[in-house]
């Protein structure tokens, strides 16, 4: 009896965890997240990124299981920008006399408006009146280590900043639905993704990412699904 009761005991524990993550979720095994990943969805609560959710491309991330159990995730993140990296790159004093540089006057700029063009750039996106920041894309590619916080799911990563991340949901072979949390400027900012072996998802697996997004509290404001991009793959130099 007290076998048969242990037992009893231990299946109601089972379900209980099976029951608090959403639909049921069960946990997959860690070999079948890893390899290639697009990142095809988002949700967030950033500021910056929903001033920029217009310019965002789909990304890339690449994830290997390490023998201790930690994850090595790498990126590839196409970012509009260029234009500004050029611009900070030239001298003031230079603008207007490097022929590859037609965008501004050859009279001297003051830092005053060398400081507005830059924000022009920068904020919120690019503007027709300096057609300099319109320039290609930048590929900017990082790797972070993850490492399991103890709890089911669920990494930790003090690389660019702390970051949280634990899975959500997956059927462990196309998709996977991961919620992220960082820390900046005191703040903690929330971050909801779809990750997806393919770059075209199916339109059920998109609609699921939106109930789950609903459920961490985002808005229909703050989901976007990102369009697909050739420019920026992992792999490439």
């Amino acid at each position: 009896m007290r076998s048969e009761g242990l037992s009893l005991g231990l299946v109601l524990l089972c379900l209980l965890r099976v029951q608090a993550k959403p639909l049921g979720t069960a946990e997959p095994d860690a070999s079948k997240v890893a390899g290639t990943w697009y990142i095809t969805a988002m949700a967030s609560d950033s500021k910056t990124y929903l001033e920029k959710k217009d310019q965002l491309k789909m990304a890339m991330a690449n994830i290997e299981v390490l023998g201790d159990g930690d994850l090595n995730v790498s990126f590839a993140i196409p970012t509009a920008g260029s234009g500004q990296q050029q611009l900070g790159a030239v001298p003031p004093q230079r603008m207007g006399q490097d022929p590859t540089i037609t965008t501004f006057p050859a009279e001297p700029v003051s830092p005053q408006k060398l400081r507005a063009r830059v924000r022009a750039c920068i904020i919120p996106r690019c503007q027709p009146k300096y057609p300099l920041c319109q320039g290609p894309e930048r590929c900017m590619k990082f790797s972070s280590i993850y490492k399991p916080t103890g709890n089911p799911d669920e990494y930790h990563s003090s690389d660019r900043g702390n970051k949280t991340v634990q899975l959500v949901n997956t059927d462990s072979s196309s998709y996977m639905v991961v919620f992220a949390t960082r820390e900046k400027n005191g703040k903690k900012l929330k971050m909801l993704r779809l990750y997806s072996r393919a770059q075209q998802v199916r339109p059920k697996i998109i609609s699921l990412f939106k109930r789950f997004a609903k459920q961490y509290g985002f808005t229909d404001e703050t989901i976007w699904i990102l369009p697909t991009q050739e420019e920026c793959q992992l792999g490439e130099p």
